[in-house]
């Protein structure tokens, strides 16, 4: 049985643009622990852009799940 993973792959290997080719949806882990910058959301969407369907299931930051904080002043960084 084949993998799903391609044997190799190089350190500019872009695991969002090969997913996009599989599936419709992808969960984004790294915003739990780090504010999403404009500029990389955008460069998502421009990679899945050829896949009308595709979805991208957003973690909450730690702030608003655990920690609880809710003002402006702490997404200032």
């Amino acid at each position: 049985m084949p993998s799903f993973y391609p044997k190799a792959q190089t350190a500019n290997f872009d695991w969002l643009n090969y997913y996009g080719n599989y599936f419709d949806t992808v969960e984004v882990n790294a915003t739990y622990y780090a504010y999403l910058s404009p500029k990389i959301a955008e460069g998502w969407l421009k990679k899945t852009s050829d896949n009308g369907e595709f979805k991208f299931t957003i973690k909450l930051h730690q702030d608003f799940t655990h920690k609880k904080v809710f003002s402006n002043e702490s997404t200032r960084q």
